[in-house]
């Protein structure tokens, strides 16, 4: 499933592919879907900028 279609729903289990996002906000939709940490695989390794994010300047 994309990352659009399981917005707004729950998930019992699932495999993410971080590495595939193109910003954070798609990772945290990823992430924030599962209903519980241990039913997250996530698939590859993945580079830290595909979670992390600069803060802002205000």
């Amino acid at each position: 499933m994309t990352v659009h279609r399981v917005q707004g729903q729950t998930m019992p289990s699932m495999i993410v592919d971080l590495e595939s996002c193109k910003g954070t906000e798609a990772a945290y939709i990823m992430l924030s879907q599962a209903s519980s940490i241990d039913g997250v695989a996530i698939f590859r390794l993945f580079s830290q900028k595909r979670i992390q994010c600069a803060m802002s300047q205000d």
